[in-house]
């Protein structure tokens, strides 16, 4: 489902320092962000699409009095969908990685987030360095930097269970299927706060590959509009619009 979240008002259009203004009636900016991917993306009790995300791009959007569609789209396509034109901005929390560069551009960081391994609670499984995993299967959602870190750190000591999404992850590990998982921890902090995350418990300490920046995403040659966001991201943090957002979804500051 689209989702068209309206921003402008169509005779106006807002001066930047840099370049030239974007003009909000000159076309609608496709903004993609992972589906059902909580407490980023998620369709929420009412059938509206909510989350940090969402409200985010919204707000920055908004800043920069354009229209955005917001389409929640599964995260191994949206650099493809940036590349091929599909999709404007991705706004699902991109780690930088040496290999994304040479196929998308990214923004100023505008979260940032520890990822984290995830067992049985219960299930003592001791340290988590890699002869100590010798032979442990874990599962990690594929086309993701925490696969891309057990396959750096870890190797062959290893076995890596790449599958779709968050959801399977959890399962697996839950189901037996495997015996840890890796994730992003903001969104397993997020799970383990519902009753489905009583079985859960993380393991060891979090994770910070690199700092643990994310960022949005555009084309190579979109650096104009790359800039205009930059610039939007440190007005809502200095406005308080940021912040705002922040506490209505985690209870600690995620910048």
């Amino acid at each position: 489902m689209k989702y068209v979240i309206s921003l402008t008002l169509l005779a106006l259009a807002l001066a930047l320092t840099s370049g030239q203004p974007l003009r909000a009636e000159d076309r609608v900016y496709k903004v993609a962000v992972e589906d059902n991917y909580k407490p980023f993306a998620y369709t929420d009790q009412s059938g509206r699409l909510s989350g940090f995300d969402v409200d985010v791009a919204q707000t920055v959007c908004g800043r920069l009095r354009i229209t955005c569609e917001i389409l929640p789209l599964p995260f191994n396509e949206i650099i493809p969908g940036v590349q091929a034109g599909k999709v404007d901005i991705g706004t699902a929390g991109f780690a930088y990685t040496e290999e994304r560069a040479t196929r998308v551009i990214f923004t100023n960081r505008y979260y940032r987030s520890s990822s984290l391994f995830i067992g049985l609670t219960g299930h003592a499984i001791g340290d988590l360095a890699p002869a100590s995993l010798q032979g442990k299967k874990v599962a990690v959602q594929s086309d993701t930097s925490q696969e891309s870190y057990l396959r750096r750190a870890y190797g062959d000591k290893i076995q890596v269970a790449p599958v779709a999404d968050l959801d399977n992850v959890l399962k697996a590990v839950t189901d037996q299927t495997a015996d840890l998982g890796f994730a992003d921890g903001l969104a397993v902090y997020e799970h383990m706060k519902s009753d489905d995350g009583a079985a859960l418990d993380f393991i060891g300490d979090p994770v910070y590959i690199d700092d643990g920046s994310s960022f949005m995403i555009l084309a190579k040659g979109a650096e104009d509009l790359r800039d205009k966001i930059n610039q939007a991201i440190d007005e809502i943090r200095a406005s308080g619009e940021y912040d705002r957002i922040n506490n209505k979804y985690f209870d600690f500051n995620v910048y």
